[in-house]
């Protein structure tokens, strides 16, 4: 003991003071050090071990599917046109409209896969039942629009006006 204490006194007169504690801090964080790796080192293994003897996990795929293509598939598909025109004439008959002649036409620009599908036809009835048809049909054909409206006011009959429509039904072929 007597020998160590002159050594660490002999090493500090050589040394300096300041620079014997930053060897013995050193010599402290090697020894603390040592005191997380070894534990984490044998965790870290474990978890290997662990890992070998677990049976294969399923991956998951995650697929994002952008805003407009959401919004495209929903569109109806070209073969579901028949149901489409019977809801709008349905609405027709729940408020005593009669659609008599209609002229359909459907145009597809090359390269795309929306069709538009237009529909033609003539109404008289009064301005507040028309609106309503209108408003109505809309409501229950998301993807309908309407393109033309014209008013005629029929001379004969004050209460009811001649209502030339025009909608656009938006389908993929």
């Amino acid at each position: 003991m007597r020998q160590l204490h002159w050594y660490l006194a002999r090493l500090s007169d050589k040394v300096g003071l300041v620079a014997g504690l930053a060897c013995l801090l050193l010599l402290v964080i090697v020894f603390y050090a040592f005191y997380l790796l070894i534990p984490a080192q044998q965790k870290l293994q474990d978890l290997e071990l662990q890992l070998e003897t677990m049976p294969p996990a399923q991956h998951v795929i995650y697929a994002y599917e952008s805003p407009s293509e959401q919004f495209f598939s929903e569109i109806p598909h070209i073969d579901d046109v028949t149901a489409r025109i019977e809801t709008m004439f349905n609405v027709a008959k729940e408020q005593g409209i009669v659609i008599n002649e209609v002229v359909y036409k459907d145009e597809q620009r090359p390269g795309e896969d929306i069709v538009h599908y237009t529909m033609n036809f003539s109404i008289s009835e009064s301005y507040p039942v028309t609106k309503k048809f209108i408003v109505n049909t809309l409501a229950e054909l998301p993807y309908l629009a309407l393109e033309q409206l014209t008013f005629e006011r029929d001379e004969t009959n004050k209460n009811k006006i001649s209502t030339h429509v025009q909608f656009a039904l938006y389908l993929v072929r």
